[in-house]
C-alpha cells in the first residue's frame, strides 16, 4: 500500500459482510464502483477529501438507492 491508498474496513449495504477495502487517494473526490467481495453486489463508494487532500470520509450505497 501507498501513502495515496488506505485500507478501509468497510460492511456491504446489501449483505452485511465486513471486509477491508483499498481506496485511492490520489484522485481526489471521487464516486465510483465495487462489487461486495462476499455477494458481488455493486456498492457505490464515494470518496471525499479533505482540504489537503487526506482522507476525510468514505460513504457506501446501494447502487439501486
Amino acid at each position: 500500500m501507498t501513502a495515496e491508498t488506505r485500507e478501509q474496513f468497510i460492511q456491504c449495504p446489501y449483505c452485511g459482510s465486513h471486509y477491508h477495502a483499498v481506496v485511492d487517494l490520489s484522485g481526489g473526490d471521487q464516486v465510483y464502483i465495487e462489487d461486495c467481495e462476499v455477494c458481488c453486489r455493486p456498492i457505490e463508494f464515494q470518496l471525499h477529501l479533505d482540504a489537503e487532500g487526506h482522507f476525510a470520509e468514505l460513504v457506501l450505497r446501494r447502487d439501486d438507492d
